[in-house]
């Protein structure tokens, strides 16, 4: 007989399977494995406190990655992020984080959603009804414009969690440069990074990066444009480098103060 888990014993955490079966998808492959990781290191009030470079180590990635897996968690009011060890400047040392029940969690609007009953305060996973006829045990085959309905579905559901305008729009603001946000071609680039798991804050920070580097580098300016900034393996790379000693609006200040001077 196989021996099986028993989660009496201390060493065994639990995920809720809402956030498997729900919540994962949307969130990610990065906000997924810190979620576990906070599930591991959660007490019995269900907070814990371990460092971003102890869940980076944990988990294989970069802090960055961690970061943005926790302010997506937050978005999805999965989480709920305390900052702690308040210092004399002002800011915090550390963050206390405590997980929220799934009956308070965003709402999605998708194939499946949670639907809270008055019996079942934590809410279930409910399916919408299936046009299958149950005694023949027939299955209904999704036609080409139904799969295409559930596609355009999904699309509007990412929109209102992501604006996928919004880099661009920052782009052109901080190179001065004048893409088309509405572009479908770069939209796709957009949108695969967000499916990575990667916020806004994160498209910002290689933005920022770059432009400091480049944008008064006559090599280089060029390349201040989407098809590279946001490419599969440059937006990893450009995303963990260090950080520039000044800001890109420091950059742009001091650029346009240089020219006012002449």
């Amino acid at each position: 007989m196989e021996k099986v888990r028993d989660l009496r014993v201390k060493e065994k955490f639990s995920i809720d399977d809402a956030y498997v079966n729900l919540y994962a998808r949307h969130c990610g492959i990065y906000a997924s494995g810190v979620y576990m990781a906070l599930c591991r290191h959660a007490n019995k009030e269900q907070s814990c406190f371990p460092s971003r470079k102890l869940m980076a180590k944990e988990l294989g990635i970069s802090e960055r990655a961690v970061f943005s897996a926790l302010k997506k968690l937050e978005m999805w009011q999965i989480i709920k992020i305390e900052k702690t060890n308040r210092r004399t400047s002002g800011t915090f040392t550390s963050n206390t984080y405590l997980l929220k029940d799934k009956s308070v969690w965003k709402r999605l609007d998708s194939h499946r959603h949670i639907v809270p009953t008055a019996g079942d305060a934590e809410g279930t996973l409910s399916d919408p009804p299936q046009a299958n006829d149950d005694m023949n045990h027939r299955h209904d085959v999704p036609t080409k414009d139904t799969q295409i309905k559930e596609t355009q579905k999904k699309d509007m559901a990412s929109r209102e969690v992501f604006d996928f305008e919004a880099p661009i729009v920052y782009l052109n603001l901080k190179a001065e440069t004048r893409f088309n946000p509405k572009s479908k071609p770069i939209e796709r680039l957009v949108r695969a990074r967000y499916l990575e798991g990667r916020s806004l804050e994160d498209f910002k920070c290689v933005i920022d990066k770059k432009v400091f580097r480049w944008k008064n580098n006559y090599e280089m300016c060029d390349f201040l444009r989407p098809s590279t900034l946001f490419n599969a393996t440059h937006f990893e790379e450009y995303l963990n480098e260090p950080e520039p000693k000044e800001s890109a609006d420091d950059v742009i200040a001091r650029i346009k103060g240089g020219n006012n001077g002449h």
